[in-house]
C-alpha cells in the first residue's frame, strides 16, 4: 500500500449552511474530531523494533489505539485496519518516508490474504502479484500474534534486507486513508508516539478564545 494510495472522502454527517457563525463551524468540527476519536481511531498507542538478535531476527510490537480489524475489504481491496513499515537502508530517521529506495516493505495491508504478514521489495512493481499494491516482489512472509491490541511479530534481518540497526517509518490505514501522520524512528527501541492530546488541547484552545471574543 503506497502512502498515495487512494482515500476515501468522508463527510461530517451534518451540511454547514453558509448562515452558520464562525464558532458554529468551528464547534461542528470539533465535535466531529472527537466522535472519530470516541468511535475507534486506528491509531498506535505504544509499541517497539527490536534490535537484531543472536538469532538474526527482529522483533516488532505495536500497541493500537483499538482492536484492528484485518478481515473486512472495500472494493478496492482495502482492509478495514492496516499498517506498513517503510524500512530504510540508514539510521537517519525521517521526517515522514525514508529515501528510497526502501530496503523493504512490511506490509500489514496483506495479512486478509494469507492470514501472514507479508515483506517486499520496494520495486520493481510486481504486475504479476494482485496484491503487490504497488510494491516490489515478496521477500518472504512472517506469523504474528494478535491478543487484543496489541500485535507482536519477528521477521529475519536477512528478508528485512537489514544488516544492523535501521530506521522506519510505521503508516496505519482504514480502507485506505491514513488515520495518523507516519510514526517514525530507529529500531532498537520504542516507537516514538506523541501525545494523542495535543490536537484536542490546540482545537478546544481555540474554540474558547473564539467563543469569548464573540460574547464581547
Amino acid at each position: 500500500m503506497s502512502a498515495t494510495s487512494q482515500s476515501r472522502s468522508r463527510g461530517f454527517g451534518s451540511r454547514i449552511t453558509l448562515h452558520a457563525s464562525p464558532f458554529t463551524i468551528c464547534l461542528l468540527l470539533a465535535l466531529a474530531t472527537f466522535n472519530a476519536v470516541a468511535y475507534g481511531t486506528f491509531t498506535l498507542e505504544a509499541g517497539s523494533v527490536s534490535d537484531i538478535d543472536n538469532a538474526r531476527n527482529v522483533t516488532f510490537t505495536l500497541q493500537f489505539s483499538r482492536a484492528p480489524d484485518f478481515v473486512p475489504l472495500d472494493a478496492y481491496e482495502r482492509q478495514a485496519d492496516a499498517f506498513q513499515f517503510f524500512i530504510a537502508t540508514s539510521t537517519n530517521i525521517p521526517l515522514y518516508y525514508p529515501p528510497r529506495p526502501y530496503a523493504s516493505l512490511i506490509r500489514g495491508g496483506e495479512i486478509n490474504f494469507d492470514n501472514a504478514i507479508v515483506i517486499r521489495n520496494d520495486g520493481p512493481p510486481d504486475d504479476n502479484d494482485p496484491h503487490s499494491g504497488g510494491w516490489g516482489s515478496i521477500r518472504g512472509s512472517v506469523p504474528y500474534t494478535l491478543n487484543a491490541n496489541i500485535l507482536t511479530f519477528s521477521a529475519p534481518a536477512d528478508v528485512l534486507n537489514v544488516q544492523g540497526p535501521f530506521a522506519y517509518s510505521l503508516l496505519l490505514t482504514s480502507f485506505g486513508a491514513a488515520t495518523h501522520n507516519p510514526y517514525t524512528g530507529d529500531s532498537g527501541g520504542p516507537i516514538p508516539v506523541p501525545e494523542p492530546a495535543t490536537f484536542s488541547l490546540a482545537l478546544a484552545a481555540a474554540l474558547t478564545r473564539l467563543f469569548f471574543r464573540n460574547l464581547k
